[in-house]
């Protein structure tokens, strides 16, 4: 805003006449004492008005008498000269083209990645495609060549396009040139399926082999099924009742809580009884090695069969889309995937038998362990493993506290001979103190019943004892007691 006191601004001019002078100007060309001979930086300060100067520091001030060495201050501070070719580069961005984008920009961003990552022009991208070069077109990158496929809509869209083909982005040139491929998606999907087919059917194969080998196990394990025989013996002794029979067997699940049930001081459990039974009954001690013989529960509870049957649904319909491809593609793609389709569905054959194979072999399995229909296979392998490993545990922990038993009863012999021995070594310093108070020679008057006397000095034997002795003669009168003076 302009500083206070100062005169309003000139009218605007004329329409058509010249702009008016500056205030104070007169219409003349302002002078200066000094010129500089470039153009200088800037300072950009606020002036302030003569008019306001009165009575300020600035009154008295006359720049015009201070002399410059101009030259010096124009090296010093002139302004940077923009370079010819700086000022052709930035002109140049300024004018640069903007491309034309027509793909949603994330879905831009992920292809130009993968562009990228390719390191292949467009033509390169679909020459591979026409010729199935496996080489180039590897499991991962046509997995993401699918992934970022153009959609119905953009294809047309692109299609639809008449503007400048050199005014398109990257990512709507390389989409324009791989949908000249006929049936893209299908060849992609059927190169895709042929590098990671054979590997999924190697999958599914073994998980088939894990399960049978399971169940094999289960119904082959007579320790096992004498290990629920005792569980079932106990359980039915605690559970007895005037009124109720017991109990011919029990629901798997069980097996998933045995641990839950304390003794009534809380210091073990029912497994840990069962466990002590096998440890200590030798008819049972075979009973422990339930958890090695079911050592192959463990993978197949991780595997599902229902997914196995899923997966080879979806491998199936894969297979079909490929003999559809077969018959409409070219001969380049016919002879890179027809021989990969005659042996997969060789495979395929094969694997449907082993499936068969597994679902009876289940079924028989559940119906042994009488499971119902609802319950999955791998759902009763993991209750048995779990059940192998807690009982393990149980095993662990009896062993565990029968060596600190053991080892407390070893202790508290070994303290209960050092006190006795404490104890001897006290008793024999207490006879061997009281030996010392009364082994002396002492001259005693005898009175034969006799009528000789003889006063002569008696030695006592040296034994403990020896007050006793002459008690004991006093009172058979032996020895005449001395008549009192």
């Amino acid at each position: 805003p302009p500083p206070p006191f100062l005169a309003p601004p000139p009218p605007p001019p004329l329409m058509g006449g010249p702009a008016p002078p500056p205030p104070g100007s007169g219409g003349q060309a302002i002078k200066h004492k000094y010129k500089p001979n470039c153009q200088m930086k800037q300072l950009y300060w606020t002036k302030v008005a003569k008019s306001n100067i009165k009575k300020t520091i600035w009154e008295s001030v006359d720049p015009n008498l201070v002399e410059l060495e101009t030259s010096v201050i124009e090296s010093l501070f002139a302004a940077r000269k923009k370079k010819a070719d700086e000022s052709a580069e930035k002109q140049n961005k300024v004018q640069k083209p903007t491309y034309v984008s027509i793909i949603d920009m994330k879905k831009s961003n992920n292809t130009g990645i993968m562009l990228v990552s390719f390191r292949l022009s467009d033509e390169q991208i679909k020459n591979a495609i026409l010729e199935m070069d496996e080489k180039i077109l590897t499991a991962e990158r046509v997995n993401q060549l699918i992934v970022n496929l153009p959609s119905l809509e953009e294809e047309e869209a692109l299609k639809a396009y008449k503007g400048d083909y050199n005014m398109l982005a990257r990512v709507e040139k390389f989409f324009l040139e791989i949908v000249k491929v006929p049936r893209l998606k299908s060849r992609l999907e059927a190169i895709k399926d042929k590098a990671t087919v054979g590997e999924l059917l190697d999958d599914i194969k073994q998980q088939l082999n894990i399960l049978l080998m399971a169940c094999h196990q289960v119904a082959g394990s007579k320790r096992f099924q004498n290990l629920l025989e005792i569980i079932l013996a106990v359980g039915n002794f605690m559970n007895y009742s005037p009124f109720k029979s017991n109990a011919d067997a029990f629901k798997l699940d069980f097996l998933a809580k045995i641990g839950d049930t304390r003794s009534i001081d809380n210091k073990t459990t029912f497994l840990h009884y069962i466990a002590s039974l096998v440890t200590k009954n030798p008819s049972f001690n075979e009973l422990a090695m339930v958890p090695i013989e079911l050592k192959d529960l463990e993978p197949a509870s991780k595997i599902s069969f229902s997914k196995i049957v899923s997966d080879l649904t979806k491998i199936k319909g894969s297979i079909a889309q490929m003999k559809r491809e077969i018959k409409a593609s070219d001969s380049k793609f016919k002879q890179s995937i027809q021989p990969f389709y005659k042996q997969t569905k060789n495979r395929l054959k094969e694997i449907d038998r082993d499936i068969k194979m597994v679902d009876e072999q289940s079924k028989k399995t559940l119906s042994y362990l009488c499971e119902s229909g609802q319950s999955t296979i791998e759902d009763s392998f993991k209750i048995i493993v779990d059940f192998a490993s807690a009982f393990e545990i149980a095993l662990r922990d009896n062993e565990r506290e029968r060596a600190t038993l053991e080892k407390k009863k070893v202790m508290e012999a070994k303290k209960a001979a050092q006190q006795a021995l404490k104890d001897a070594q006290k008793k024999a310093a207490l006879e061997a103190a009281n030996k010392s108070s009364t082994d002396v020679s002492t001259p005693i008057s005898i009175s034969i019943t006799s009528e000789e006397e003889v006063a002569k000095p008696v030695q006592r034997p040296k034994k403990q004892g020896v007050l006793n002795e002459i008690n004991r003669d006093l009172r058979v009168g032996t020895i005449r007691r001395p008549k009192n003076n």
